[in-house]
């Protein structure tokens, strides 16, 4: 069945070198953008290891499965504000299959989901029912409405890094008319209430080993430990609905349903790149997905295991490069792959200072080899 607001991709991005960060300039969210994710159930990948300095190899995954994510630009005047909203999300109420659209905003603090639209929704529950009290009439019918939350969820904090934290929760509602013969002939007024929330940890910076079509690329990246949670409440009225009602017609009060996992993030991502949910203890992989359009955000760049560093990053001025190359290749490519330097030289610092504030790639060629890193501009 569909959902409403199910549990929600978390999305990072991070600094190349040894002080990965993610905030508003490695963070990329376009206004409208799609993710094609290969999925797999078997619980075959490894549980990642954590801390700092980690290496992580995932270059052999295989998938056979897909699921598709597309994300449009905002045209509800009621969400004015927000980055881009995705259709047909849904969240299983306890086997109601509710569908609508979550709306999401990025800016200098952080990734916030704004609020949803809940679609009409009806669904016959007679049957459900034990007889003889149940009947084919037996209804429940949600209304069209749209839910502006108060104050946006906190999915993602900016900026963070290895070892930062941060949580939190929303509660939001939507009103239905609950028809039940055994209650007499009139339509009882109602809501569902759901709080859900996000705990998360960056447990880990590395680097990462996916597939790429042909063979491996390496790239840096974050871990991220996470848990999803969502508890369901029904009220009749303004009173929470009766436990053996609500049993009757298969559902329970105060559902707790909660999501584990591991998600890997490189620069410029417009989600994750592979996410690994596990049970309770996060001791086990029993689904995984993975996005394998990371190559188009490295500009169809060969990213073979770096064997140069820069520093510092962020950077205000200088940067500086550590390399054992000779006579090599630099060029320096903005966000949307465009060149804004190209020399060969033997030089170990670059004058940035002229540049905008925002991401950047350098990328090193020499000995018939190419690297490439990124870094932020102050």
């Amino acid at each position: 069945m569909k959902k409403l607001l199910y549990f929600l991709p978390l999305f990072f991005a991070l600094s190349a070198n040894s002080q990965v960060i993610m905030d508003q300039y490695t963070f990329v969210r376009p206004e409208a953008y799609s993710i094609t994710w290969d999925t797999h159930t078997s619980p075959i990948l490894q549980v990642p290891s954590i801390g700092d300095a980690q290496a992580w190899d995932y270059s052999g995954i295989t998938y056979n499965g897909t699921l598709i994510e597309e994300y449009l630009d905002v045209e509800n005047p009621n969400f004015e504000g927000s980055t881009n909203c995705i259709e047909q999300e849904t969240v299983d109420v306890q086997g109601l299959s509710l569908t609508g659209i979550s709306y999401f905003e990025v800016n200098a603090s952080g990734y916030f989901q704004t609020g949803i639209t809940a679609n009409e929704f009806k669904e016959y529950i007679g049957d459900a029912i034990p007889a003889p009290y149940g009947s084919p009439n037996d209804s429940i019918i949600f209304e069209e409405t749209d839910i502006v939350f108060a104050f946006p969820w906190e999915i993602v904090k900016f900026p963070s890094g290895y070892q930062d934290q941060w949580a939190d929760t929303i509660s939001w509602k939507a009103d239905f008319v609950l028809k039940l013969a055994l209650m007499g002939t009139e339509p009882t007024p109602g809501y569902y209430k759901q709080t859900a929330g996000v705990i998360s940890e960056v447990v880990g910076q590395g680097t990462i080993s996916l597939p790429n079509g042909t063979g491996t690329q390496d790239f840096d990246a974050l871990l991220i430990k996470t848990e999803e949670f969502r508890i369901d409440s029904f009220y009749l009225g303004d009173q929470p609905a009766e436990p053996s009602l609500l049993n009757m017609i298969g559902m329970s009060q105060g559902q707790d349903t909660r999501i584990y996992s591991y998600d890997f993030f490189i620069p410029q991502m417009k989600s994750y790149s592979l996410r690994l949910y596990t049970n309770a203890t996060y001791s086990e992989i029993i689904y995984s997905k993975f996005n394998p359009d990371f190559e188009e955000i490295y500009l169809g760049i060969e990213n073979e295991t770096s064997t140069f560093n820069i520093y510092p990053n962020p950077v205000h001025d200088v940067l500086n490069i550590e390399t054992e190359q000779n006579n090599h290749n630099i060029e320096i490519l903005d966000i949307n792959g465009k060149i804004i330097l190209n020399e060969i030289s033997n030089n170990t610092s670059i004058n940035i200072s002229s540049f905008a504030s925002g991401m950047y790639f350098i990328r090193l060629k020499g000995n018939n080899k190419t690297h490439i890193k990124s870094f932020i501009k102050q």
